[in-house]
């Protein structure tokens, strides 16, 4: 077990200088904030989770972050998210229906939270001039996800009276795992995302807060 959490260890700082700690891609200066040291008291202020090594999802490194630093790394994190949620970028739909077209099409919302994105896809099925299904709505994220995840994903879609408008969103949380002393911490972002579609038209709206 050693062996392998030096091996992560090591990784994690590949990550950290990758992702250039984060400070590249946040316009905010965080550098003279002045934060408290205490580890514990920084994870009671922030819900910091304890993880075991064997709890951590398939695929993700921790990234290394000195004790001192913590606080601040947090901060540029919450900084990032919530940068990217007001600038709100989407993608184009995966699958644009023509007039009238009768069939199911895939869509897709995708908003880029800087070098990662999070994706909302459904399957809408139109016919007879209405939307008269939405299916298999599903959440992934993508792009540089070393030390990043996503859980507790609650879907939700359903179309008005009229068969115009299919409404898909969901609730989940953005995690970011971390290495402290040592230890691995798991910070925790809640997160809700959505978008409507219109028949024939496709996402005419959405969200992210």
């Amino acid at each position: 077990m050693k062996r392998k959490f030096k091996i992560l260890s090591t990784l994690s700082v590949v990550s950290l200088l990758l992702l250039g700690n984060i400070t590249n891609v946040c316009a905010n200066d965080f550098s003279n904030i002045v934060v408290s040291s205490n580890v514990n008291e920084i994870s009671n202020k922030y819900n910091l989770k304890d993880i075991d090594i064997s709890e951590l999802p398939e695929g993700i490194i921790p990234i290394e972050v000195d004790a001192n630093n913590l606080e601040s790394e947090l901060l540029k994190f919450n900084n990032l998210i919530d940068s990217n949620i007001k600038n709100k970028s989407i993608l184009p739909n995966v699958d644009i229906p023509t007039t009238y077209a009768a069939g199911t099409f895939t869509q897709k919302f995708s908003h880029s939270f800087g070098f990662f994105k999070s994706n909302l896809t459904a399957n809408i099925t139109q016919d007879n001039k209405k939307i008269t299904r939405v299916s298999t709505p599903s959440l992934t994220l993508s792009g540089f996800t070393l030390s990043y995840d996503i859980s507790n994903i609650n879907t939700n879609s359903y179309i008005d009276s009229l068969g115009k408008n299919a409404y898909v969103d969901v609730d989940y949380q953005l995690d970011y795992y971390l290495l402290v002393d040592g230890g691995i911490k798991l910070f925790s972002r809640d997160i809700s995302q959505g978008f409507t579609y219109t028949y024939d038209k496709g996402i005419t709206s959405y969200y992210v807060n």
